[in-house]
């Protein structure tokens, strides 16, 4: 084939700057961080805790026998975290994806990410609290407290209320702003 066969469009190709080779801003590479840890979260949420809320469930209704069955604001929290986590995760994942294509509307959805996960976190933060409260004044320890399987769960609050500091931190920044009303994040 000749030379004189290419397309022009072909030729300018060639020309072109290696577009990686462009510096994105800072806050732009913020928001793929965000973006990917939105992603991360959301798969590893949605692997690990909807399978916390049959043992919960058996815990507050006293399937296994003994003392459980109580049905304290510690043990409901036991069963909302799991669920609303659940939620959440499936939020941050589809957003976390749409936030690397600049959509308006994972912006926004990722804000309302970020302000729940702060508000699980903090929620979280106080049970265990009262958990150790518990301990430390004789009482027993609630089942779910001392279980392996919530280990997902005390990471999806800390961790979860770190990334949404995070995400609120970044979404918020007046060039991420932009980027996503203009739907682009350089040029």
């Amino acid at each position: 084939m000749s030379q004189s066969s290419e397309s022009p469009t072909h030729a300018k190709l060639y020309d072109m700057p290696d577009p990686y080779s462009v510096a994105l801003p800072e806050q732009i590479t913020h928001v793929m961080v965000v973006s990917v840890g939105a992603i991360l979260f959301g798969l590893i949420g949605l692997a690990t805790l909807p399978f916390l809320v049959q043992p919960m469930i058996a815990d507050i209704s006293g399937i296994r026998g003994g003392v459980y069955g109580a049905h304290d604001a510690i043990t409901l929290w036991g069963i909302f975290a799991p669920i609303a986590g659940t939620a959440l995760a499936a939020a941050a994942l589809v957003a976390g994806a749409a936030a690397m294509r600049f959509n308006s509307w994972a912006r926004i959805v990722l804000l309302f990410f970020a302000v729940l996960e702060i508000l699980k976190g903090l929620a979280g933060i106080y049970f265990h609290l009262e958990i150790i409260n518990l301990v430390t004044n004789g009482y027993a320890i609630p089942t779910f407290g001392f279980r392996l399987t919530a280990m997902p769960e005390w990471v999806d609050w800390l961790v979860g209320g770190l990334l949404g500091i995070y995400t609120l931190y970044v979404m918020m920044l007046p060039e991420v702003k932009l980027a996503f009303s203009r739907k682009r994040a350089v040029g």
